[in-house]
């Protein structure tokens, strides 16, 4: 790729994060292409990663995947990023549609009851979750306890994160976003987010739905 294209992605790869996290006090030239992406360097989390790693799917047709340690590495900067989708034959698009901007929700304490308590369509969900977690992290069905943590128990990380919400989507036929994971800590709100996703949720482009009724 030429240099004029590779800043052109590199613009694109910062205008696409600055747009799907609603990062309004910032623009393009704000990111260096080198800066690391999180922690501590622009300071994302595991959520902003769940809301990139979505963009760039729709955007670009790319496939993530976190069981990979390579495309761990693509996400450290906006130039891994872009020198990723230069092996993909991505490069810089046209530009394309707004997006729509999204409120993060604070959420309160939840009170996490018993697994005996939950209602039977959680326990679907749950049993869903069991399975996507378990094939996809090293993770056993006797740690997927209500009260995990996903990031401090678990031991999930951004990219986990990512490929969490796209199957998810798969799962349910229902587009995920920032918002439906905003807030998420423990097993349970997963549960609780998508059950709220399977009620309100729109339908994913070109998704299939194996959900739980």
């Amino acid at each position: 790729m030429t240099a004029p294209n590779r800043a052109a992605l590199e613009q694109e790869i910062k205008q696409l994060i600055i747009d799907s996290l609603n990062l309004e006090d910032l623009t393009p030239d704000d990111i260096d292409s080198a800066q690391p992406l999180f922690k501590e360097g622009l300071g994302l989390d595991s959520i902003d990663a769940l809301e990139i790693g979505l963009a760039f799917k729709k955007k670009y047709e790319v496939t993530l995947s976190a069981e990979s340690e390579e495309m761990r590495s693509h996400f450290r900067s906006v130039a891994t990023l872009a020198d990723y989708l230069e092996s993909q034959g991505k490069g810089a698009t046209a530009p394309a549609q707004d997006t729509a901007q999204t409120t993060a929700t604070g959420s309160a304490a939840t009170v996490i009851p018993s697994f005996e308590e939950l209602s039977s369509e959680q326990k679907q969900i749950y049993a869903q979750l069991v399975e996507i977690i378990t094939s996809l992290f090293d993770v056993t069905k006797e740690q997927l306890t209500l009260q995990a943590t996903l990031f401090e128990e678990l031991d999930l990380d951004s990219i986990d994160a990512i490929d969490l919400a796209v199957q998810v989507q798969k799962k349910t036929g229902k587009q995920v976003t920032r918002e439906t994971f905003a807030g998420v800590r423990t097993v349970y709100d997963v549960i609780l987010a998508v059950e709220k996703l399977l009620k309100e949720g729109a339908p994913a482009t070109g998704g299939t739905s194996s959900s739980p009724n």
